[in-house]
C-alpha cells in the first residue's frame, strides 16, 4: 500500500509541475491560421459590404512565428516580416513589423488553451479572430 501511495504521489507531483510550468515561446512558435472570425458591428455606421470585406481580410491573414523570434504575416501572396515576443504573465503576443517606423511592438493577441485570439476594434467594428496552429 505504501509503495502504491508513493507512486501515486510522485505521479501527481510530476503532473502538477508540468501543468504549472506555463507556456513557453516554443509552444507558440509555428504557423497560425484563422479558423473563426466574429465581428460585432455598429449597424448604424457600418454597412454590410464593410463587414464582409473585413471578414474576408481577417480570414486571409496568417502568421508564421519562428523559434528565433522572427515572424511574418502573410496575406494574398504578400508577406510582412518582423519579430515577435511573448509576455508569459499575461499570455500576450506582440509583434514589431519591419519598416513600420515604430519602436514599440503592437499587440497581436492572446495565447490561451492552444489558440491564438486576436481582438481589435475600428470605429464601427469589434473583431475577434481565433487562430489554430498548424
Amino acid at each position: 500500500k505504501i509503495k502504491s501511495f508513493i507512486l501515486l504521489l510522485t505521479t501527481l507531483t510530476i503532473l502538477f509541475i508540468t501543468a504549472c510550468s506555463g507556456t513557453s515561446e516554443e509552444d507558440i512558435a509555428g504557423t497560425w491560421k484563422p479558423v473563426e472570425t466574429n465581428i460585432v458591428a455598429d449597424t448604424i455606421t457600418a454597412d454590410k459590404d464593410q463587414i464582409i470585406a473585413m471578414e474576408r481580410l481577417e480570414k486571409s491573414v496568417y502568421f508564421v512565428l519562428n523559434e528565433d523570434m522572427s515572424m511574418k504575416a502573410v496575406t494574398s501572396g504578400m508577406s510582412i516580416k518582423g519579430t515577435w515576443s511573448f509576455d508569459k504573465e499575461k499570455g500576450h503576443i506582440y509583434v514589431l513589423f519591419e519598416g513600420s517606423g515604430s519602436q514599440e511592438p503592437s499587440y497581436l493577441g492572446e495565447y490561451s488553451h492552444g489558440k491564438l485570439i486576436k481582438y481589435h476594434e475600428t470605429k464601427d467594428l469589434k473583431i475577434t479572430t481565433t487562430y489554430d496552429k498548424e
